[in-house]
């Protein structure tokens, strides 16, 4: 009796941490792990606890399990959705939360702590470096861009004493600030390629270790 409230416990505390799935995949979640532990004929609680983990543990694996598998199903699947289907099972575009889910979820397997400490430095590293190149790339722009207001500026205050250099110089400043210009969507594309890279790195890693291992409904098994 004492184990049966300890699993029903479990059950709910287990679903208000997936919250954030939709109603019926949290239904099939709970469907699947509550059959789980019945048919597993668990003796303890601890037994309990030490083949799944706690249920905030669980959960974290889930989710991470549940973003790297819509990620898989959104590259294969080729049959038309209605927006309403589509965003009842969205995830959240946030990259960094992405990260964060799947990083949470490496620090739920014993196994994959070591890993996922070393994915956070290595990931404070990549992002530092994206930083500086991100703050390079817009002095360069703010240098283009101011530098050739200076020039178009200096330009039409020549052409009073010295046309042909007036002209020059007005006509260098449209150029360097169309340069500058031009290269603000560049090294927005590029800025997004990177952390698509290392989104698309973490979730890499991620599948080493989930894969739908945990992220089990009733149409996936």
């Amino acid at each position: 009796m004492e184990n049966q409230q300890f699993i029903e416990d479990y059950i709910s505390e287990l679903k208000s941490y997936i919250s954030s799935l939709s109603k019926n995949e949290q239904e099939d979640i709970i469907e699947f792990y509550t059959e789980y532990i019945l048919d597993s004929t668990p003796e303890s609680k601890s037994e309990i606890v030490k083949n799944l983990g706690t249920p905030k543990q669980l959960s974290r694996k889930i989710l991470a399990d549940y973003s790297i598998s819509f990620d898989e199903e959104s590259e294969t699947k080729t049959e038309k959705v209605t927006k309403k289907e589509k965003d009842s099972k969205k995830p959240s575009n946030n990259s960094m939360r992405v990260i964060w889910i799947i990083i949470l979820g490496l620090f739920a397997i014993p196994s994959a702590i070591p890993l996922a400490i070393g994915l956070i430095g290595l990931l404070m590293a990549i992002f530092a470096a994206i930083f500086g190149l991100f703050v390079g790339f817009l002095g360069t722009i703010v240098g283009f861009v101011i530098g050739g207001i200076v020039a178009v500026f200096t330009g039409i205050f020549t052409m009073f004493s010295s046309l042909p250099v007036g002209l020059f110089y007005l006509g260098t400043g449209l150029i360097i600030g169309t340069l500058g210009l031009m290269i603000a969507p560049g090294v927005y594309f590029v800025m997004k390629a990177l952390i698509e890279a290392v989104v698309k790195f973490v979730k890499y890693i991620g599948r080493k270790f989930f894969d739908k291992q945990y992220y089990n409904t009733k149409e996936g098994q």
